[in-house]
């Protein structure tokens, strides 16, 4: 069923953050988001796991996406305050930080 195959990539995504190997956390955690994109708890996770690879731009831009989840929305609020100044950064580097949902 496709809720066992998000349960799947979401669970090896916190075993992959667990042991700091983001990247591909990140590929996991996506690959749930396509399944169920409503589900405001894994761009929290997405989140995370671009801000444990140190890419805090992109993680700003996940964690803006999980603030009126339940269970996420108050740590969400605190992650995208902590990475607010890399996401200004770079914006004015000109940096493109892929929103989400664009490859999703």
């Amino acid at each position: 069923s496709v809720q066992a195959l998000v349960e799947q990539r979401t669970q090896e995504g916190h075993l992959l953050v667990k042991y700091k190997n983001y990247d591909t956390a990140i590929e996991s955690y996506k690959q749930a988001v396509k399944l169920t994109p409503d589900d405001k708890n894994l761009y929290y996770h997405l989140a995370s796991a671009y801000r444990g690879a140190g890419r805090n731009a992109e993680a700003h831009e996940y964690y803006k996406k999980c603030l009126d989840s339940a269970t996420y929305g108050g740590t969400g609020r605190d992650g995208m305050k902590k990475t607010e100044k890399a996401a200004r950064e770079a914006a004015k580097r000109g940096q493109s930080v892929q929103k989400p949902g664009a490859e999703e």
